[in-house]
């Protein structure tokens, strides 16, 4: 019987947090992703497309660039997850303040509006949010 209620317990403490770890990134990438994906395609798309033809005349060509932005997303929210779950978070800011410096010279380069720049940096602040959001739980759950 004892031999149970150890096994029990040490399955509960192995799985437990490799559950743990599961919802913090499942949090991060898959609720993050949907959301992210809702936010800029269904509200901030429209919206950007309604300004560059209020700008450029409603019959001028509104492409949106088709990118990888969702895979890159994907790739900082796991970045994100782990700085956060490892209290290594300082780490955002430098890879934020590079990511950006970069995107505004290219931004400037290619022409892009405000409103372009501007969904760029909602699109960072809410994976940065869901990141770490992910790691916060993994971090206090899992620790503790």
């Amino acid at each position: 019987m004892l031999f149970v209620k150890l096994a029990l317990c040490y399955w509960f403490v192995l799985y437990g947090k490799v559950i743990v770890i599961a919802v913090g990134y499942a949090i991060s990438l898959g609720v993050g992703q949907c959301l992210i994906d809702f936010i800029t395609n269904k509200w901030i798309e429209p919206a950007s497309k309604r300004a560059f033809q209020k700008r450029f005349g409603e019959n001028s060509l509104y492409t949106k660039e088709e990118n990888l932005s969702w895979l890159l997303g994907i790739c900082e929210r796991t970045l994100y997850t782990t700085v956060v779950a490892l209290g290594f978070q300082e780490f955002i800011i430098y890879w934020l303040v590079a990511k950006v410096g970069a995107s505004w010279v290219y931004a400037k380069n290619k022409g892009h509006t405000p409103l372009d720049f501007n969904r760029f940096m909602i699109g960072n602040a809410l994976s940065i949010i869901f990141g770490g959001l992910g790691g916060l739980i993994i971090r206090y759950l899992f620790i503790k």
